[in-house]
Order: C-alpha cells, then structure tokens, then sequence
C-alpha cells in the first residue's frame, strides 16, 4: 500500500508531536525495604543528592544509584540542573573527602531495584511503573508516588 506525500507528512509530524510515555511519568526515590527512612522532605532529598547530607539518621553508609536513563529528568525536575553539573558537584564532594564514591550508574531498572534490595544502604530513582516488592519507595513531605501533588512528576 502507497501512502500520499500529503499523509505521510500528517503522520511523521503527529508521531513527532506525541509525548513520550516517560514524559508523564513519575520517578520515584526508593530504598531498601528494611530502611527506616519512609519520608523525606524535599529539601533534604535535594541537599542529599548533590552531596550535602544523609537521608539515613542511623549514620549508616549510604549508597547513591543512578538509573542513567532517568537521570536528565529526575535532576531536572529535583534539582533544576543538568546531570553533568550534579556530576561535577560530586566529583568536588569525593575530592574534599566529604563522600567515598560518585552515584553508582546503572541502566537497567531491574538492576537498579537489585542493587537496592541487596544493599541495605542504597538510595535510587527509578520510574514510578517500576516499583514493585523487592523496594521501598519513599514518601516525599508526606506524598507518596502516584499522587497528584508529588513533588517528582
């Protein structure tokens, strides 16, 4: 079947107009399902991902994952800045000696949740379609994932 110059053109601009799935969608912040930590306020997760503090009140070592296809969105909407700044950022922080390592990187959400789940001290995002039982994800001042008013859609 031959599709007109006219309609091919209709369709090309409407497949590039549409929204990808991950532009509605939320990121959630997860943990290990034993962690403590149920909620977090905005502003600590902020200062936590970029190196300026502990989510973990227990002094427990605390291990940053990143799920690397997210992470453009997920800095963006938590911190407003682009990954290579929280990079750069980070890389200060080990320098100082203020942290051991830079966020872990992984591209697979299913090795994110792994990781999280094998290590009680791993804190991640991934997207919200992604939790499932083998986490924890937090609430954020009080909203959990999902909800209309959560700070990270």
């Amino acid at each position: 079947m031959r599709i007109s110059g006219f309609v091919a053109t209709v369709l090309t601009v409407a497949c590039l107009t549409l929204p990808e799935r991950s532009a509605f969608a939320q990121t959630a912040v997860i943990v290990h399902r034993s962690s403590v930590v149920n909620d977090v306020k905005l502003d600590e997760l902020r200062r936590f991902f970029l190196g300026q503090g502990s989510i973990v009140a227990s002094g427990q070592h605390v291990m940053l994952v990143e799920l690397t296809p997210l992470r453009t969105r997920f800095y963006k909407r938590l911190l407003g800045i682009s990954p290579d700044d929280v990079r750069r950022r980070w890389i200060a922080v080990v320098f100082r000696g203020d942290a051991l390592t830079l966020p872990f990187e992984l591209a697979d959400p299913a090795a994110v949740k792994k990781f999280v789940a094998e290590h009680a001290g791993a804190v991640a995002f991934i997207d919200v379609a992604d939790i499932d039982d083998t986490i924890k994800a937090l609430r954020i001042d009080g909203k959990r994932p999902g909800d209309p008013q959560y700070a990270l859609k």
